[in-house]
């Protein structure tokens, strides 16, 4: 399934598939999570790159070499740093997963924090969507 994402919301889905990648899981399922993260970790990586493209770009003259750690935002450049980075945080990319239930993910305890960060890869009950159209 085609899943839409902001590229602002793929740190949020990483720290949420951190949260459930090492516990014991169905075969099947850990499986899924792998395929997910694998898709995920390669968009997050082509946004570090444009991220620190980006950095790089606003940085002062002769500081653009070294890490995006340790290369800075000019100051007198931060407003059209946030202003293009801000467009690159709202870039909807869409990934092709198979999505997980709830009962997939069996008896593990998540908070609500959790299951926030990971909605965008959980699919709805068949049973609650039916409700909703009522």
């Amino acid at each position: 399934m085609l899943v839409q994402l902001k590229l602002g919301e793929i740190r949020l889905l990483i720290e949420g598939l951190r949260k459930i990648v090492d516990k014991p899981l169905p075969v099947k399922t850990a499986y899924r999570l792998s395929k997910i993260i694998r898709i995920v970790n390669d968009e997050f990586t082509d946004f570090e790159t444009a991220r620190g493209k980006l950095v790089r770009k606003h940085s002062k003259e002769g500081e653009e070499e070294g890490s995006p750690a340790e290369v800075k935002v000019d100051p007198e450049k931060q407003q059209q740093f946030f202003e293009e980075f801000n467009t690159l945080l709202g870039e909807e990319i869409e990934i092709d997963i198979n999505l997980i239930s709830l009962e997939d993910l069996g008896d593990i305890s998540l908070t609500a924090a959790d299951m926030f960060s990971l909605q965008k890869i959980i699919k709805e009950d068949e049973e609650k969507v039916e409700e909703k159209k009522e």
